[in-house]
């Protein structure tokens, strides 16, 4: 693979066919809904991003973020995920911990949904402000490795002023 003058990623062989994590939503309205689906058993504790064919949009007011279990996080102590964001460029990193920080998600039950708003327990930085550049989505683990999990993330936007 290989970046072109447009920057984006022209991949060969069989990564040109690998389908993606996550997308946004139809919705209507001014209110946007960007989804990925995270293997925690997957992470390491160095944040990585998850899929470059989405991104949350330069200007996007992050109103909550949504974290609901699907598989049950198994980890070899109390395991917490990150998630954050990295512009475009796929180098210059936003925050590791923009929209979840230190979340712990050991042993939750499946269907368990969190609801992250600014300032409540496990919500990123960028929660409640508008940011300033594309963002990729990251995640990555801290304090325990994940062998099992699977949580789908989903992030709600949208573009200020609201009229």
């Amino acid at each position: 693979s290989w970046r072109n003058s447009d920057g984006l990623i022209v991949y060969y062989g069989a990564t040109e066919g690998v389908s993606g994590n996550g997308g946004e939503y139809k919705t209507l309205g001014a209110n946007r809904q960007i989804e990925a689906l995270i293997d925690l058993a997957q992470l390491t504790s160095t944040a990585q991003y998850l899929d470059q064919h989405f991104e949350v949009p330069k200007g996007a007011y992050i109103e909550s973020v949504e974290v609901e279990v699907l598989v049950v996080a198994a980890s070899s102590g109390s395991g917490t995920v990150s998630i954050g964001l990295k512009q475009s460029d796929q180098s210059t990193n936003i925050s590791d911990s923009a929209l979840v920080s230190a979340l712990d998600l050991h042993a939750t039950a499946v269907g368990t949904k969190f609801i992250l708003t600014a300032g409540s327990t496990g919500a990123g930085s960028s929660i409640g402000t508008a940011i300033a550049a594309n963002g990729l989505i990251t995640a990555k683990e801290a304090t325990a490795v994940y062998q099992t999990g699977r949580i789908a993330v989903r992030v709600n936007y949208n573009f200020l002023p609201l009229v």
